[in-house]
């Protein structure tokens, strides 16, 4: 089991808001984007499964950098050496899949809307994917990058892609 008052790369979102709450304000100061993780609904969702290392993805940071302001805000020492799944720099190319452009949007879902309701996208849009043919998508419209979802969905065999659109909104295409 892992120790629970660590800072880690690994270290989940919620672990890391029970064992130290007084880092909620740093998360929203890192990047304006973890105000979302006010909403109970992601609190208990999202949190429990995103780890610091998908947050510093999210929040467009090096999980180096992202982690040792994390560890310095909460009294701890710097890591020796801050070991991570994968780079976040050579997680995806940048370059949109030809399929997003070739694909048919069969469905669009606004994860904000439904997270003001109560509701979580991640059900749905894998019921969606699940029911897709050939040549179609599902768009997912979000004001954050939904990582861990989308992750969820490649996990289950599926491709996703995640657009930032220039307002700062963004648009997720799944497959």
């Amino acid at each position: 089991m892992p120790e629970t008052n660590e800072i880690n790369p690994q270290t989940k979102v919620a672990d890391l808001l029970k064992n130290f709450p007084e880092l909620e304000s740093v998360l929203i100061d890192i990047a304006p984007v973890f105000k979302k993780i006010q909403n109970p609904l992601l609190r208990k969702t999202v949190a429990k499964i995103a780890t610091l290392e998908k947050a510093a993805e999210m929040a467009g940071i090096p999980v180096v950098q992202f982690v040792g302001r994390l560890r310095r805000e909460a009294g701890l020492p710097e890591m020796a050496s801050v070991n991570s799944g994968q780079d976040t720099a050579s997680r995806e190319s940048g370059q949109e899949p030809s399929w997003v452009g070739q694909c048919t949007v069969k469905q669009t879902i606004d994860a904000d809307k439904m997270l003001e309701s109560g509701t979580h996208p991640l059900n749905l849009v894998v019921s969606s994917v699940k029911e897709l043919e050939e040549g179609e998508s599902i768009l997912l419209t979000s004001s954050f990058p939904p990582i861990p979802l989308s992750d969820a969905i490649k996990k289950q065999g599926h491709s996703a892609y995640i657009r930032v659109n220039a307002g700062g909104s963004y648009e997720t295409y799944f497959k």
